[in-house]
């Protein structure tokens, strides 16, 4: 059930995923928030260039401030990533790690190599799991990114 700062903090991550805009190569311009106690504890966007991810800098920067974040709500506006990449850990297996009651994901990834895993193991795991907050928005933000899976 969505919480009334639910749509606050997903349209805090929009903002912020809007910010990356063409500065991410081949990855989607993705935001993510993390709140912890009813308090924003970070905000972060896919770095330039694609990586790390949203999610994997929210995460670093809560715990720049944090021993533990567990019990958290993360926000993100693109369903965490669940495929393998020699690039960096895929981001639902760094929501498991950190234990969140809550992860709000505006719109499931079109990539069939993610497409509803990443949400389906952290459901596995557990975690409440709540998708589709804003995301209208969220599709509109990365429509190139999405473009490219409707031709496939």
């Amino acid at each position: 059930m969505a919480h009334i700062m639910d749509e606050f903090y997903m349209r805090l991550a929009l903002g912020v995923a809007k910010d990356g805009a063409g500065l991410t190569g081949s990855n989607p311009n993705v935001g993510c928030v993390i709140v912890l106690n009813g308090k924003i504890i970070a905000c972060e966007r896919t770095a330039d260039g694609g990586r790390p991810h949203a999610e994997y800098k929210a995460v670093e920067t809560a715990f720049e401030s944090f021993d533990g974040i567990e019990g958290c709500d993360v926000y993100v506006t693109l369903e965490p990533c669940a495929h393998i990449s020699e690039r960096g850990p895929n981001c639902s297996d760094v929501m498991l790690d950190i234990k969140p009651a809550r992860v709000i994901v505006a719109m499931q990834d079109p990539d069939p190599r993610t497409a509803g895993n990443g949400i389906k193991k952290m459901q596995e795991a557990g975690i409440i799991v709540e998708v589709g907050l804003l995301g209208a928005e969220a599709a509109d933000i990365i429509k190139d990114f999405t473009a490219r899976f409707d031709k496939a």
